[in-house]
């Protein structure tokens, strides 16, 4: 097995909002959409209590279990056919859930880890293959190309051409990205292992974050005058890419 590291109802969690929330028009945006704001007072009346989204965690993590659960159902089928070392299998998701980060429940057109960031497993279709951890970028959007290449079809050439299966059948010679280029509605994101950059289009305020202190984006560094240099190297990837 490998491993690979890493919108729509929202609404604001707590009934007093934290204080960094205030500055971070991106995420007073989401909550002014799907529920009632006092800014004045710091409030959201119709928000989550500390014990609703305990509840929300909660029913989440049992879907995870249940999940987890039938997926094993699948696997003990495979074994019981005589299939499971013949078959490639691939374990992700769409898209991750703000589970009460930043104030917000649920997901949306963002580019924040907690969306972006998701679970990829790939079990290659090889018996006995001795699974690794993948540390480099992958996208979703070759999982479309992974299948096709697993089940020796041809890969078209307007999708994204780069197979998944290199990892396994030449990993030390496999092209690894060293950033990546992420987009939610008209919002474009440049990632690479330590800078976020995330650009609003027609608006005046963005995104940047240096994961490598800040791993949960609490301190947005757009503004801040030392990282001018970084935030324009990001514009100009985001214009040649």
């Amino acid at each position: 097995m490998m491993s690979f590291m890493k919108e729509w109802t929202c609404l604001c969690r707590l009934r007093r909002f934290k204080t960094f929330l205030l500055s971070r028009l991106i995420f007073l945006d989401i909550v002014k959409k799907y529920g009632k704001v006092d800014l004045e007072n710091q409030t959201s009346p119709d928000g989550f209590t500390d014990e609703e989204l305990r509840l929300l965690k909660r029913a989440y993590y049992a879907n995870m279990t249940l999940i987890d659960r039938k997926i094993g159902a699948v696997i003990e089928k495979l074994k019981a056919l005589d299939l499971y070392d013949d078959t490639l299998i691939l374990f992700t998701s769409d898209h991750g859930d703000f589970l009460g980060d930043f104030g917000v429940a649920s997901k949306a057109q963002y580019c924040s880890e907690a969306l972006l960031r998701i679970p990829f497993l790939m079990k290659p279709p090889i018996k006995d293959f001795a699974g690794y951890e993948e540390k480099s970028f992958i996208s979703s959007v070759e999982i479309a190309a992974t299948c096709l290449k697993a089940a020796e079809l041809p890969i078209p050439k307007n999708i994204s051409t780069r197979s998944l299966t290199s990892f396994y059948t030449e990993p030390q010679t496999v092209k690894r990205w060293s950033r990546i280029y992420l987009e939610a509605r008209d919002i474009r994101s440049i990632r690479d292992e330590r800078f976020k950059f995330v650009y609003y289009m027609n608006r005046s305020y963005g995104e940047l974050y240096d994961l490598a202190i800040d791993p949960e984006e609490k301190y947005n560094l757009w503004d801040n005058a030392r990282y001018s240099k970084v935030k324009r190297d990001a514009i100009k990837l985001m214009i040649s890419d």
